[in-house]
């Protein structure tokens, strides 16, 4: 029963390994601690650029040539999740 648990656990993982590379621009390797590094990487550079935009946005004057009415922006924090509970 273990072993089946931990064979669901790993193929879980792979899935969601393969799901990250997928969608993140640039894997430099395809083995999980690279995948993993630079999703990390990318999602830093997503909530910094996030991040600048709602500096902006706030720093910008009513009225200015930059309008951002439909767009929402949010300064965010990265919340670490646990992938597969053992």
């Amino acid at each position: 029963v273990e072993l089946m648990a931990k064979r669901r656990c790993r193929k879980k993982l792979n899935d969601r390994l393969y799901m990250l590379w997928s969608v993140v621009p640039k894997i430099s390797k395809m083995d999980r601690t690279s995948i993993l590094g630079d999703a990390i990487h990318y999602l830093r550079e997503l909530l910094q650029r996030n991040n600048d935009l709602h500096n902006e946005r706030e720093s910008t004057p009513p009225g200015s040539s930059l309008q951002f009415s439909t767009i929402s922006f949010q300064p965010l924090t990265p919340t670490p999740q646990i992938l597969c509970a053992g």
